[in-house]
């Protein structure tokens, strides 16, 4: 498997891990010529592959991972631009950005607010407080920051007590986008065309054919 970017993602790479915490890695590679021009129909390229640990490393293939960042998943610009990064980081920058969609990423990330509340949990309520903060920042700033320096010592204690069950989040709370003042940043749309031509670039630049 030929690695071309690896990342550090979860608690520790927020700087909100504890003794409890995993190392949560994730991967983005390019498949081999093999597994591309494979004969047998049932033998189709891999997108995905998840390590011994299973979801504590997981690595994806380009294309895949191309598609991914065009639906503006939100684990997978939080690999893109997360600060703990090796490998051709630089490529998949220059990837995340021409795939975001700013009101599509905001979207997606409301909605996984929304569902992390009706759950109800303490860890539920630390994901939802915590992709508020990072929501917050990203309208208000256009920065995409995952980054163990990103909290204040309060909002990382804040963040703790809650994933711990110490605090809960007040009845009613929730995340309104209309309370911010949007970033001229902020306002991106993706390039689909433009996320194609660099992945086939980098593959072509490997001297792999598709």
């Amino acid at each position: 498997m030929n690695i071309i970017y690896t990342a550090m993602v979860g608690s520790k790479a927020h700087g909100t891990d504890d003794e409890n915490s995993d190392t949560d890695v994730r991967h983005v590679f390019l498949r081999d010529l093999k597994d591309q021009i494979a004969p047998l129909d049932h033998m189709k390229p891999t997108k995905e592959i998840k390590g011994e640990h299973k979801d504590d490393e997981i690595a994806y293939e380009l294309s895949h991972f191309g598609r991914m960042l065009l639906k503006n998943n939100p684990t997978a610009h939080e690999i893109a631009w997360s600060k703990h990064r090796e490998g051709d980081v630089k490529f998949i920058i220059d990837l995340a950005y021409a795939a975001l969609d700013s009101e599509l990423y905001i979207s997606h990330n409301l909605g996984f607010i929304t569902s992390m509340l009706k759950d109800n949990n303490p860890k539920s309520m630390y994901h939802a407080a915590r992709i508020s903060l990072h929501l917050k920042t990203y309208m208000t700033e256009g920065a995409m920051i995952f980054d163990t320096n990103f909290y204040g010592v309060g909002e990382r204690q804040w963040l703790l007590d809650l994933k711990h069950g110490e605090t809960t989040l007040p009845e009613g709370w929730s995340f309104n986008v209309d309370d911010y003042k949007m970033s001229a940043w902020t306002m991106h749309k993706a390039q689909p065309h433009r996320v194609q031509s660099l992945v086939y670039g980098r593959y072509l630049k490997e001297g792999i054919p598709l």
